[in-house]
């Protein structure tokens, strides 16, 4: 008796959590829908949701984890309003802000910055701005060893900001470099 209820209480639990998953998702959608960003999603199999930890340092409106690699992948959406205008204006230096936050600040430790070319940026990504940032993150941020940070900006519309958490590099990170798009106007 006491293992029917065991296996109905862990099929409520595995419902509970399907479920906010999916309302993740929704707001996930929402989210991009106001920043006018166009989501591809991995492989059906390949990623599967998380849920979104809270922390300190900066939120993130949803998270996938590989199937099969040691890899997360995180999004930041950061929709602009005529309000935040002038912080519009300097994509580059919140970037590098967020990079510093996130990082881990021992002494031995580097920021790498990369500049994405201007033809990528608009073939690939129909935005105006981005960077790509190495950095081993803070322990509170993520438990994993490296960090590979997408910046993308488009004026008026948003910023995004792509964590590629993991501890081993892989070319499946170079997949998943394009889930991310700015809708064409």
């Amino acid at each position: 008796m006491w293992k029917k209820k065991l296996l109905v209480l862990i099929f409520g639990i595995s419902l509970q959590c399907s479920a906010a998953q999916s309302l993740d998702f929704a707001r996930f959608q929402a989210i991009l829908q106001a920043a006018q960003l166009d989501y591809v999603a991995p492989l059906e199999n390949a990623y599967r949701p998380v849920a979104v930890a809270p922390n300190e340092f900066h939120t993130y409106e949803y998270a996938i984890q590989s199937t099969s690699r040691d890899i997360e992948i995180r999004y930041s959406i950061k929709q602009f309003t005529e309000v935040a205008a002038p912080a519009n204006e300097v994509p580059h230096l919140t970037c590098l802000a967020i990079a510093n936050t996130l990082a881990d600040n021992t002494i031995d430790q580097a920021i790498a910055v990369h500049g994405i070319p201007k033809k990528e940026l608009i073939e690939k990504y129909n935005a105006d701005w981005g960077a790509i940032v190495y950095f081993q993150p803070k322990t509170q941020f993520s438990d994993k060893t490296h960090c590979k940070m997408l910046t993308l900006f488009a004026d008026g519309k948003a910023a995004v900001y792509i964590f590629f958490l993991f501890d081993e590099p892989s070319d499946e990170l170079k997949h998943q470099m394009y889930t991310l798009r700015f809708a064409t106007d």
